[in-house]
């Protein structure tokens, strides 16, 4: 009886050293000899495009951690009273035991403890799934943790000014993907394969704003990025040299087609820029050689050459 009680003392003992030793408890529900601190969670929001982001009791965030070769799966957070407060909603919380990032989404996706599958898609510019983020470094020796959110998707602003005898009824944006895939431990995001975006109305279009998915495009991109502006008497078309679009940030541009030598003018944060000559310090610019507007000769029948 005794030898028994110590061979399922051992077994046990064993099959405690091998779950301390599972990586994939790292961040999750599982500590042992006073490893790790419970994260303790706050939110506020940091965001420029909604700044009047705000939780209420029984919101929910979903958290992943990541460290140097180990993550975890989703832990789903509740909102306290207080809307500032997030605790363990009804699963595992969050421990602390080393040195990487602790990363928040919502809305949550799947179930506390599953696999996250998080995609982006701005083809439907109605039905866009609008997620917020959080990303802050952890480490062992501190476990209050303020998550700072802002918006994932980034914003095109676009004023067009025309003569008064023209009419743009219809925008072709291309060069941009409209689709990406987000790791959910690093919030890495990779875009998909470019494709056309296009826009058209009865009435004429003087302003749009889109919401984009962050991305760095180059001038030597395999699809350029160009806009075509198809108006009734011309089709106005705008290689674009190099856009970065930003998690959270608005790109304004307008582009003056009144005259016979189209202008582009963009501004972020603030600082306004046009055309070829400042793309290196703003990473965004179009070729003012080969800005140009190219008369159809169609009237309402135009077309460009995509």
């Amino acid at each position: 009886m005794c030898m028994k009680r110590i061979y399922l003392y051992l077994l046990s003992f064993v099959f405690c050293l091998s779950s301390c030793k599972d990586d994939s408890y790292l961040g999750g529900h599982f500590t042992t000899d006073g490893q790790g601190l419970q994260a303790q969670v706050t939110a506020v929001s940091v965001s420029e495009q909604t700044p009047a982001i705000a939780w209420t009791q029984g919101d929910v965030i979903a958290l992943t951690t990541s460290y140097a070769d180990t993550y975890s799966l989703n832990r789903f957070y509740e909102c306290a009273a207080d809307g500032r407060a997030f605790n363990v909603q009804s699963g595992a919380p969050v421990y602390i035991k080393g040195n990487g990032f602790l990363c928040a989404y919502a809305p949550a996706l799947g179930t506390d403890g599953s696999e996250p599958v998080i995609e982006l898609n701005t083809a439907n510019q109605t039905a866009i799934t609008d997620y917020i983020f959080a990303k802050e470094p952890i480490s062992p020796s501190q476990a209050a943790v303020q998550l700072r959110f802002r918006r994932v998707y980034s914003r095109l602003h676009t004023i067009i000014k025309t003569a008064n005898t023209e009419h743009i009824r219809k925008i072709v944006l291309s060069g941009f993907s409209h689709s990406a895939t987000v790791n959910p431990y690093t919030w890495d995001i990779t875009p998909d394969a470019a494709s056309a975006y296009t826009m058209a109305s009865a009435t004429d279009i003087t302003s749009f704003d889109l919401t984009l998915i962050p991305q760095t495009i180059t001038a030597e991109a395999v699809v350029p990025a160009h806009i075509v502006l198809i108006g009734t008497n011309r089709s106005y078309e705008l290689p674009m040299g190099a856009v970065t679009l930003e998690s959270d940030k608005t790109l304004s541009m307008t582009i003056d087609v009144s005259t016979p030598e189209p202008t582009v003018a963009f501004s972020t944060d603030g600082v306004t820029w046009t055309n070829y000559e400042d793309k290196q310090t703003n990473g965004v610019g179009f070729e003012s050689d080969t800005v140009r507007w190219s008369d159809s000769g169609k009237g309402g029948d135009v077309s460009s050459n995509l």
